[in-house]
Formats: structure tokens, sequence, C-alpha cells
């Protein structure tokens, strides 16, 4: 009778866990849609590029609608507004080496892998009007397994004051694209483009409030950022492939123009330097200790703004 009972739970209980997987995706999916409809103006999509190839990016992050980058087996780093402080975590679901929004099917070896939690950097405001030109719109999140075995990996540069201007940078994500009657349209597959570094007083003419010691524009008419693309990583690629890619800036804001006219606002970035401290941020200004468990995989895996593998 024990052994009957014991079947009978496990089989609910595998049972219970299948219809949860199911429900997180098709979560995932109405939330992309309702994001889609309701933030249209919030987030970024790259413009101007081409189809990656597969293994280009591994570590790029499918955040249903946003972009991130695997920077330890258990941490993604991305923007803050990508996922809001109110969202229930259990079930929410983040696909790692994804190149095709929102499965892995056909993306070479994408994995599903569900937040565990999120602490995002204690000076962003969250539902504040002006967030997406926050220059703290930043934040780590936690997975709830690791991920290993990537072909390529990414490190994190801690230099405020780097890289200088007209620095080749290559932007991904899964945003929308122009076509040729200069509509946006979504991609079905991971995209990305090279765009340079734009000189801080241009930048400024465009964005008076920005902050250079944390922030960075990137990008020029016809190449850039538009909506949905939040969150995505941009980073300097070393000729050849023996060397990390280095993560330079976080996607956090841009116009609905999509930097498709002159009158576009250059797109965003925010500094990557920033997340080397957001532990010791959340531990110093007391507003928000992350869990012992997070603690210990910061202090474990990113040790110099190097990821370890």
């Amino acid at each position: 009778m024990k052994i009957e009972t014991f079947f009978i739970v496990t089989l609910l209980a595998l049972s219970a866990a299948e219809a949860h997987n199911v429900r997180s995706r098709e979560y995932l999916e109405e939330k992309r849609s309702r994001a889609k409809k309701e933030h249209h103006s919030k987030q970024p999509r790259v413009i101007g590029g081409d189809q990656s190839a597969l293994g280009d990016f591994p570590y790029y992050v499918d955040m249903n609608y946003c972009g991130g980058a695997l920077i330890a087996p258990r941490v993604v780093l991305s923007c803050a507004h990508c996922v809001a402080e109110d969202v229930y975590y259990e079930g929410y679901q983040f696909i790692v080496n994804g190149y095709k929004p929102g499965t892995t099917a056909g993306t070479n070896g994408g994995m599903w892998r569900t937040v565990e939690e999120k602490i995002q950097h204690p000076d962003y405001v969250t539902n504040d009007a002006n967030q997406t030109a926050d220059e703290n719109d930043i934040a780590l999140y936690l997975l709830s397994e690791p991920v290993h075995g990537l072909s390529a990996y990414i490190s994190l540069n801690e230099d405020p004051n780097w890289p200088p201007d007209d620095t080749p940078l290559t932007l991904m994500g899964m945003g929308d694209h122009q076509e040729d009657d200069g509509s946006l349209e979504d991609v079905d597959f991971l995209n990305d483009v090279v765009i340079l570094v734009v000189n801080i007083n241009e930048c400024k003419e465009r964005h008076p409030q920005i902050d250079p010691n944390k922030q960075i524009c990137a990008g020029a008419v016809g190449y850039g950022s538009c909506m949905g693309d939040s969150g995505s990583p941009l980073v300097f690629r070393h000729k050849g492939n023996h060397h990390p890619h280095i993560h330079v800036g976080i996607v956090s804001y841009g116009d609905k123009a999509c930097n498709t006219s002159p009158n576009s606002q250059i797109p965003l970035f925010v500094r990557v330097h920033l997340s080397i401290g957001l532990r010791k941020l959340f531990v110093n200004n007391g507003r928000k200790k992350p869990t012992f468990a997070l603690e210990q995989v910061l202090l474990q895996e990113i040790q110099c703004g190097k990821v370890v593998q």
C-alpha cells in the first residue's frame, strides 16, 4: 500500500510539474504579447542588423521581449525595467542561448531556466516616469539551475572611461527590423549590428540628463536599438574567436522612431561596470540585502568582472 501511494504521489507531482512548465511557457508568451502592446515606447530592438549565426552569442538570454547576458552559470545581467518588482518569479522563465524568440527549437542548444531572484540597483526608481532613461537601470537575475558548457563566454568591462569614441561595438537582440518601406516588423531570429560609440558631447545634445560615468551612447541613423530589446548586451569583439567578448553596455532607452530618422534619439546604454559593485551597493545602502544564496553565487562566480566557468 505504501509503495502504491508513493507511485501515485510521484505521478501527481510529475504531472503538476509538467503542467507548471506548460503554464509557465504560456505565461511567457502571453506576457511577451502584452509587453509588446503596453510597453512599446520602452523596449528597444535592433535596427539595421543581420541575422546572427548560430553559436555567435551563446550567452544571449531571451527574457521575454527583453534580452540579457549570462555572465555566470546562474546569473543574468540585464536592465531593471524588464521585469517589474511585483512579478511573481516562480515559473517566470528565460531562454539561455536562444536564437528564436520564445522557443528553444532550432536554437542549437537553447535552454529554459527559471528565475529565482532579482536584485536591481538600489537607486533605480520603479514606476518613475523617466525610468527608461534612468542611469541606474541595471539588475542581476539569479537562475534556479546553472548553465554550463557554452562555446563562448563574456567578461565585464570595469573601466568607466572605456571604450573611446568611435569604437565599433556589437549589439544583438530579437527586435524589429526596418523593412524597405520603412515599417518596423518582428524578426523570428536573433539579429546583430555593429555600431560606433558616440562622443559624449553629441550624446548630451540628445540626452541632456546623461551621466557619462554610468551611461554610454552608441548608434547612428538606421543602426541601433528599438522596441523589444531592452537589457540586451552591447559588446566589444576581438578579432578572431580566441578571446571573450567584453560586455560594455546594456540597452536601456530609445525612442519610438527607433533611430530610423535624423530626429531620433541616440540609443542609450547603461555601463556594465555598475554591475561589479551591485551586491556591495545593496549591502552598504541597507535597502535590500540579497539572500545568502545569491550573495554566495556572486562571490563565487563574479571575480574582477570576469566569468568563472
